[in-house]
């Protein structure tokens, strides 16, 4: 069906123009409150033409309520416009009760026991790098900190060579980068694949403690995984572990940039620094998961179709006034802070301990070794629009540098 067929079908009061991946809304310093704009001018739920035409979401309670109905919105499909590439990575592109018995498998090497034992280790990733830029008191905080700190524990969790590090990371954000672009995703795609067959590969013959290793001898209900299963997994975990922690610590960081007393309490008290990571996450939420409809389908008072694309956007839910008070506001002793930055759901992020440790464990470092900061005078930030979004730099000095 044409885009304008499509748009012709729909009432004129659930549209609103939106462009998911170059919308002027979000072409702003604090990405998030673009995003808020959207809860103040458009519907809850709104259809676009953007992008072949598809739905959006940005009310908390209703993210809520689609990210749990898996009967009528599926995971399978996650490409906004549809590409028709047919990718399945378990278990994000699955549903229940497939997706269970896998979640439950990978979830062993993600638990809150398994990141407590990870903590000496990423705490000494973290001395690493921030102790590489300590000194020269400026840095491009996205690349080098936000970006390396992750990456670099989740490539070592996986067993992938660090010395790839900025290959691997270049491919990732142009994956991210090209959902209008279905070939150049499939290059990609493939590129990946070959890399994790050769590195599964070597794992069957040499074993180590990591998680391609596990992959290769893992089990489901009894059942030993065949190649395209191995394949798959190690696909979703590469790709989805490499970009959103780093894209949440950019956004996180630019703020705090521009707060000295919060750093101040925070060094001070760093008891306190978990409550950081939970506002943090509420307020700079990074991921736009798509579903698939199943099923036509009534819903908050619009149609849905068979075959419609609809659009998540888990930064509105962060900034939603009906479900937080003053959202804009960065607040660490908040109250209630209902967060859902990770999803909801039987497809709650699977990395979500490692994730939150991380962001801890950062903070704490840096606050040790890094004295008053602020972003670099005269720089501008810019965010990177897609299904997850990040700074592309973000230019942080301290010491002697704040005192010219």
């Amino acid at each position: 069906m044409s885009d304008a067929a499509t748009l012709a079908e729909i009432p004129a009061k659930d549209v609103f123009h939106f462009d998911l991946y170059n919308d002027e809304r979000l072409k702003v310093p604090d990405i998030q409150a673009g995003y808020a704009t959207l809860l103040r001018d458009a519907p809850d739920i709104f259809w676009t033409p953007a992008n072949g035409g598809h739905w959006v979401v940005t009310r908390h309670d209703l993210i809520t309520e689609v990210m749990k109905d898996h009967v009528h919105f599926s995971a399978r499909e996650r490409d906004i416009p549809r590409t028709g590439i047919v990718q399945r990575m378990i278990p994000l592109f699955l549903d229940p009760p497939e997706h269970g018995g896998y979640r439950g498998e990978l979830m062993r090497y993600f638990s809150p026991k398994v990141v407590r034992d990870l903590e000496v280790r990423m705490r000494e990733w973290a001395v690493r790098l921030i102790d590489a830029v300590a000194d020269k008191e400026v840095c491009d905080f996205s690349e080098e900190i936000a970006a390396r700190f992750p990456v670099s524990i989740f490539m070592e969790l996986m067993g992938l060579p660090l010395d790839r590090f900025t290959e691997f990371r270049v491919i990732v954000r142009d994956y991210f980068g090209s959902y209008q672009d279905a070939a150049k995703r499939t290059v990609m795609r493939d590129f990946l694949i070959a890399e994790m067959d050769k590195l599964l590969d070597q794992r069957r013959r040499e074993p180590r403690e990591d998680l391609m290793s596990h992959l290769v001898t893992m089990e489901i209900r009894g059942r030993k995984l065949d190649l395209d299963e191995i394949r798959s997994i190690a696909l979703m975990m590469f790709i989805a572990g490499l970009d959103t922690v780093a894209g949440t610590l950019g956004f996180t960081y630019r703020y705090l940039a521009g707060d000295t007393a919060l750093q101040d309490r925070l060094r001070e008290n760093p008891q306190d620094i978990p409550k950081f990571v939970e506002e943090s996450l509420r307020r700079f939420a990074v991921v736009n998961p798509p579903r698939l409809v199943d099923h036509d389908y009534d819903f908050a008072g619009v149609h849905l179709r068979k075959g419609d694309m609809i659009a998540i956007l888990l930064p509105c839910a962060g900034m939603d006034d009906r479900n937080v008070e003053r959202p804009a506001e960065f607040d660490i002793d908040r109250p209630n802070r209902e967060m859902i930055g990770f999803g909801t759901g039987v497809h709650v992020c699977l990395g979500n301990f490692l994730a939150r440790a991380e962001m801890r464990i950062i903070t704490e470092e840096w606050l040790k070794r890094v004295p008053r900061f602020r972003m670099v005078p005269g720089t501008d930030p810019r965010s990177r629009l897609s299904s997850i979004i990040a700074l592309d730099r973000l230019d942080l000095e301290w010491g002697s540098r704040l005192e010219s």
